[in-house]
């Protein structure tokens, strides 16, 4: 439990290891509620769950939450939420079964592998290991990955388009709130 002392202004918290009394007298914990009252102490009301970007005060009496966001901010902030879904959906991809960590790097050795395989002799293959899982490409079948990797990446940032202009069209906040970021991904 919280708790404040009204006549000054306290902001709740728990109880101190002493009360002194206003007669001076100290009175060490196992307190009692007349000890409590008697120095002054009052309980506070539940503190209320707020929202990350929400702000929690205390105005003398009671808990005050306030939400500082304008529709401008929130939106920046939701937009920014798109890119990071974008990121973290276009990571997230399977071909032929098999889970591949499509990041940047990734995506460049793919293409760095088809260029090699491009200047040797035909039917040369390489290795790619994805985990535990090694997989052997010839030229047509790293291609086809390449294109696989290429449409999905691609397919995320359609998705994120469509997303970050419904959210641009939005005018308040409880509308860039209704846009659910979380859908249409592959």
């Amino acid at each position: 439990m919280l708790y404040y002392r009204f006549a000054i202004n306290d902001y709740p918290g728990p109880l101190p290891s002493k009360l002194v009394m206003p007669d001076g007298r100290v009175v060490l914990p196992e307190y009692s509620p007349a000890d409590i009252i008697a120095a002054g102490y009052v309980e506070a009301p539940p503190q209320p769950s707020v929202q990350p970007y929400e702000i929690l005060d205390w105005n003398g009496y009671d808990w005050v939450v306030t939400d500082p966001r304008t529709i401008e901010s929130w939106k920046e902030y939701r937009i920014q939420e798109v890119s990071k879904c974008r990121r973290d959906e276009e990571e997230d991809f399977v071909y032929g079964g098999t889970p591949i960590n499509l990041n940047s790097d990734t995506q460049a050795r793919i293409d760095s592998a088809i260029s090699g395989l491009e200047r040797k002799p035909a039917g040369s293959t390489v290795w790619w290991q994805s985990g535990t899982t090694f997989i052997q490409f010839d030229l047509p079948g790293l291609e086809a990955l390449g294109v696989a990797a290429f449409d999905h990446v691609e397919a995320c940032f359609n998705n994120a388009k469509v997303l970050v202009e419904a959210l641009q069209a939005c005018t308040t906040i409880a509308e860039l709130d209704a846009v659910d970021i979380t859908v249409g991904w592959p």
